[in-house]
């Protein structure tokens, strides 16, 4: 089971189902009832306003998956001798969805035969010619001075003076899939945390206010009811804390390629 599965079970054996409800159900129904359109459950209420309007967002401004993409695998067009878009497929990606373009690689010609053979055979060769191009880090890569910019979905604006050459490669970072699928099971717990947290900040903005205006439960007497949203009041900055302190470390760990990259850093300056 992945991390937000995990993560809105979490929610649930943590947090009140009346709590719940009143945040997330009835606000819904309020608003949808008149319109005669199917409810949808808690899960789908957390994952639409908890996961995917905060948790995700933040994550992967915090620590999107950085990768190489091989040029021969995407769609070049030129604008002028000094300018390219270009255009990355989303096979080439695993789906996802470029959130940063960080530079240009080139690597020696012989390594961009291989590539180009790779992105023409099967989505696993794909696959390879990446990898081979994220571990090039014995001089037969080196990242140019190219100008990038991320212009559109998955499209890239390159200035350079150089041509775009098919041995060489797209540092971008990819956004997560929304199931956090990369996150490995050790770490899952730290995530489901988060989640709690995150859905502890989104019911205490929720409902606070109406606690002190005296909407909920008819005037009766509130009692455990407000105490257990009041504890919800110091969510958003142990939600903060918490993404600033463990979370991005954990991605980074998870990030196969940059823990390579890093301990290939490592090792050749312990051994210069």
């Amino acid at each position: 089971m992945n991390a937000v599965k995990q993560g809105i079970i979490a929610c649930k054996q943590k947090i009140p189902e009346q709590i719940l409800h009143d945040a997330f159900i009835a606000p819904w129904y309020q608003y949808n009832q008149k319109y005669n359109v199917n409810p949808i459950s808690i899960d789908e209420h957390i994952m639409i306003n908890v996961i995917r309007q905060r948790v995700l967002p933040d994550i992967n401004m915090t620590h999107g998956i950085r990768t190489n993409i091989p040029m021969a695998g995407c769609r070049v067009e030129m604008i002028d001798s000094y300018s390219y878009v270009v255009f990355v497929p989303k096979e080439v990606t695993g789906g996802k969805s470029v959130i940063a373009a960080l530079g240009v690689t080139y690597l020696n010609p012989s390594m961009g035969t291989a590539m180009q053979a790779g992105i023409t055979g099967t989505r696993s060769m794909v696959l390879g010619a990446t990898r081979n191009l994220a571990n090039a880090t014995d001089g037969s890569s080196v990242m140019s001075s190219d100008q990038v910019e991320l212009s559109g979905e998955n499209t890239i604006y390159v200035k350079t003076y150089n041509s775009i050459r098919s041995n060489g490669g797209l540092v971008v970072t990819l956004e997560h899939d929304e199931n956090l699928s990369a996150i490995k099971p050790r770490s899952i717990s730290k995530f489901k945390d988060l989640i709690v947290l995150a859905c502890k900040a989104y019911i205490y903005n929720k409902l606070s206010l109406q606690l002190d205006i005296g909407k909920l439960h008819a005037g009766h007497e509130l009692g455990r009811y407000r105490e257990i949203v009041d504890s919800y009041a110091e969510a958003d900055e142990q939600y903060e804390e918490l993404k600033e302190t463990k979370i991005g470390k954990i991605l980074f760990m998870n990030d196969e390629d940059a823990m390579g990259r890093h301990i290939r850093t490592m090792l050749r300056g312990v051994g210069g």
